[in-house]
């Protein structure tokens, strides 16, 4: 079952997680005489850009970390022969997509790398590399940053940090040891949302 786009405050990917998969070709593998296994029947329908053999691996749970990409566009073969309707009991899961956790952390100043990493268990570099685009956006992590957001915006109380007090030096030093991992553009953005949030702090 698709997820609807609107159903979180964040854009995402939707994916089946990979034994989801397995069971689902796996069904229909043996309800088509035309495959003789999931691998005959991922290459038949595979035309995309990705490697039939890199889905077959995943499916085949040979993959520990799948990435993002190539489990949605599992998803989208699935979807597309039908077996998503075939096999509703199926869930897929919503999975953020870089770009809006990369808005979310630009809009709120007071979110840090480390609360996330303390939240998620992934370390914080691992999540800044993600989030400027320098690694694979892969499963594991991304399902515990995906989390992490739901819960963001459903218990505030305990997913946001709301100080009395803007931590100025803080914000600086995080942004300085992330400069070397940001693009031109990034870096521009982040210096203009300090230079509001600097307009406003001059009696501090």
């Amino acid at each position: 079952m698709r997820i609807k786009a609107d159903t979180y405050e964040f854009k995402h990917h939707n994916v089946y997680i990979p034994q989801d998969l397995k069971a689902m070709i796996g069904k229909e593998v043996k309800e088509n005489r035309n495959y003789n296994s999931i691998s005959t029947w991922i290459k038949s329908k595979n035309k995309s850009e990705h490697s039939s053999q890199a889905m077959i691996q995943v499916v085949n749970g040979r993959t520990k970390s799948p990435n993002i990409a190539l489990l949605e566009e599992l998803r989208r073969i699935v979807t597309k022969n039908g077996l998503a309707t075939k096999f509703p009991d199926y869930k897929q899961l919503p999975i953020i997509r870089v770009g809006e956790a990369r808005r979310i952390f630009n809009e709120d100043p007071h979110l840090r790398w480390k609360f996330i990493s303390e939240k998620t268990g992934i370390h914080s570099t691992v999540i800044s590399n993600i989030i400027h685009g320098n690694v694979g956006y892969r499963f594991q992590d991304a399902w515990k940053l995906t989390w992490f957001f739901i819960k963001y915006y459903e218990e505030p109380n305990k997913y946001k940090i709301e100080p009395t007090r803007w931590d100025y030096y803080g914000w600086v030093k995080e942004r300085q040891n992330a400069e070397g991992s940001m693009s031109p553009e990034e870096l521009k953005e982040w210096r203009d949302q300090y230079n509001r949030r600097f307009s406003g702090t001059s009696g501090l």
